[in-house]
């Protein structure tokens, strides 16, 4: 195999590709959310429904992960990609835990729950760190 051959893992393929629809939904349905509830002030299950796409686009990205594990052909890949959930997970659950605990003391202001599951996908991101100085890969797509 020469340097300019490309791997293509098709797991890997296929969640970058799911990533970035549910992407495009996300921002599409924030912004829309964003115009018809604060400036065409909507109410009622209109409003609801609006609030709520956003957040099954989290639900979507939690999904997307999940089926990369499960679709991942590589044992050694599957272990960077479950050991990173894990790590994104105790990392967004210790931060949710210790801020409500500051919150509930009032030494910290209210934070919007829509935060922890950013805060996860920020794991993610810190835990591919955590995987390239362990093991000497990210994990990244090939």
């Amino acid at each position: 195999m020469t340097s300019t051959t490309v791997i293509r893992a098709p797991a890997a393929h296929r969640y970058l590709w799911r990533l970035a629809g549910v992407m495009v939904f996300y921002l599409g349905s924030l912004f829309l959310a964003e115009y018809m509830i604060e400036d065409r002030r909507v109410t009622g299950a209109l409003a609801a429904t609006l609030a709520a796409l956003p957040g099954l686009a989290f639900a979507g990205v939690i999904w997307i992960f999940g089926a990369l594990i499960v679709e991942e052909k590589d044992e050694f890949h599957r272990l960077l990609y479950v050991r990173q959930g894990l790590i994104a997970t105790g990392i967004a659950l210790t931060f949710a835990a210790i801020w409500g605990f500051l919150e509930r003391y009032f030494i910290v202001d209210h934070l919007e729950a829509f935060w922890w599951p950013t805060i996860w996908c920020a794991g993610i991101g810190v835990s591919a760190i955590f995987n390239k100085i362990k093991y000497g890969t990210f994990g990244e797509a090939r």
